[in-house]
């Protein structure tokens, strides 16, 4: 249960780091349709920087 909870929290999480790190896309869908490589790595410096500031 908790590890579930931990999961949701993860998602949540990374969801609004997302949204935050790409707000200038135009939708999340048609940012999701056409994730690639650099996303990733925009996803994991916003992710650290969201770290430092949490």
């Amino acid at each position: 249960m908790s590890l579930s909870f931990f999961t949701l929290v993860l998602l949540v999480r990374v969801l609004s780091i997302h949204l935050i790190c790409f707000r200038s896309a135009n939708s999340i869908s048609e940012r999701i349709s056409s994730l690639q490589i650099d996303d990733f790595q925009n996803v994991t410096a916003c992710s650290r920087f969201s770290v430092i500031f949490s």
